[in-house]
Formats: C-alpha cells, sequence, structure tokens
C-alpha cells in the first residue's frame, strides 16, 4: 500500500510539476472510473441494469435491497472484486490485539459489522462511539463488529492500542499487519468503510464513510430480527 500522507518531493521544480501535474490527472480519471464501476448507482431499474451492477451470477432476490442502499458517506452497492450487496462476503483470519485469531466464518449465524479503519482517520475517530454504543446495545443479540484496522499504515500496534484504550472500545481489533484483507481482499476504496454481513453471510450493506448511532440502528433492526 502506497503512504501518501509520506511522498515529499525529490526531483528538480520543473520536473515535480509535471509529476504533481500527472499525479492529480490520474486520480482525476481512477476516481470517475471508481465512481462508475463500484459506487454509482444505476441509471435505471430494469432487470439488465440490476444485473450489470451485481454481477451475472447475484441472486435476483437482492435487487431491491441493492438499489435502496443508503450511507452517510459515499453511496455504494459494493466494492471491488466480491464484495458486492447480496452475494457472500469474502472469509479472512486475523489476529486480534490481544493473539486471538478471528476468522468470519467463526461468526456464521450472527450479524457481523466489518467496520475497515485507521488511527489517522478523523472520520473513523469520529465514527467510533457509534459503534461501540451499538456493542453494548446489541451484543446480547448475536450482533458483533469486528474492527479490521490497516495496521500497515500504522506507526506501531502501540499506537493502534492507545487508540482503542482511549476511546474504550471493548470490541475486537484486528490488525491487517499485510493489507491482504483490507486491499487484497475487500478492495476498501476510503476509510472508514463499514460492511454489515447478514447472519447468512451475505452482504446487506455498504457505507462509506462514517456512521451515527441513529443510522446504525437503523441498518440493524432489520438484520437482527432475521432468524432471531
Amino acid at each position: 500500500m502506497r503512504d501518501w500522507r509520506r511522498l515529499r518531493p525529490s526531483s528538480p521544480h520543473w520536473l515535480y510539476v509535471v509529476q504533481v501535474v500527472t499525479f492529480i490527472g490520474s486520480l482525476g480519471v481512477g476516481g470517475y472510473l471508481g465512481w462508475r464501476l463500484f459506487l454509482a448507482e444505476p441509471d435505471d431499474a430494469s432487470p439488465g441494469s440490476q444485473s450489470s451492477v451485481r454481477g451475472a451470477n447475484a441472486p435476483t432476490e437482492t435487487a431491491s435491497t441493492e438499489l435502496a442502499v443508503q450511507t452517510t458517506g459515499i453511496p455504494a452497492v459494493g466494492l471491488g472484486g466480491l464484495v458486492r450487496v447480496g452475494q457472500t462476503a469474502p472469509d479472512f483470519s486475523l489476529e486480534d490485539l490481544n493473539g486471538q485469531r478471528h476468522s468470519l466464518q467463526q461468526h456464521a449465524g450472527q450479524v457481523v459489522l466489518l467496520n475497515f479503519w485507521a488511527t489517522w482517520c478523523p472520520p473513523c475517530r469520529e465514527e467510533m462511539p457509534a459503534l461501540q454504543e451499538a456493542a453494548n446495545r446489541y451484543g446480547q443479540e448475536r450482533f458483533v463488529i469486528l474492527g479490521v484496522n490497516l495496521t500497515e499504515t500504522e506507526d506501531g500496534i502501540d499506537s493502534v492500542r492507545a487508540f482503542r484504550d482511549e476511546l474504550k472500545l471493548s470490541f475486537p481489533i484486528l490488525l491487517d499487519g499485510d493489507s491482504k484483507v483490507s486491499e487484497d481482499l475487500y478492495h476498501i476504496l476510503g476509510l472508514p468503510t463499514s460492511i454489515l454481513v447478514a447472519r447468512d453471510g451475505t452482504v446487506r450493506d455498504v457505507v462509506i464513510g462514517p456512521l451515527s448511532v441513529a443510522d446504525l440502528e437503523r441498518r440493524l433492526q432489520s438484520l437482527l430480527s432475521e432468524g432471531s
């Protein structure tokens, strides 16, 4: 993962200007393509357009759910690769700050909120109290939050542990030290990103941007009632 925060000019002035202009242009093109491929809502509600957004093998019964996706940040019906509303969330295995290993599969039968975050991300800090409140309120209803930290971008595990202790977070903080989960498997497009996984293992919601308490509760209500 490239750490854009650490970029420093090391070329002659004129070459640096060219590099900056090229970089900005690449970002614009890449951002537009990413929006068209992953974030934009379908142009119409016809079956053909729904299939093109979800993928040809996506279950048809999830079409109405997918088109209804709303977020507090960027509207999204999915991320890159297999992470699409209505499809099975990819399994993974990561250790938490206490050395305990967690996989998505071991939480089958629970509603799972995967939250991808980093300590240096202000919106991530902003939404943490809402996540902790949801963990406190719904933890007895077969609901779990897995906070996947982009550890490769951090200054060290101690900074992650200090962040957890400062905000008194009780849900598992998983360490993605090589970004294989956040970048290679889930293709995270921005921070924070939250993915709600139903009891049957399917992705039901994708949110890029901070969640509020009210918005998170609204999203959880129907999921928590399924299979209860």
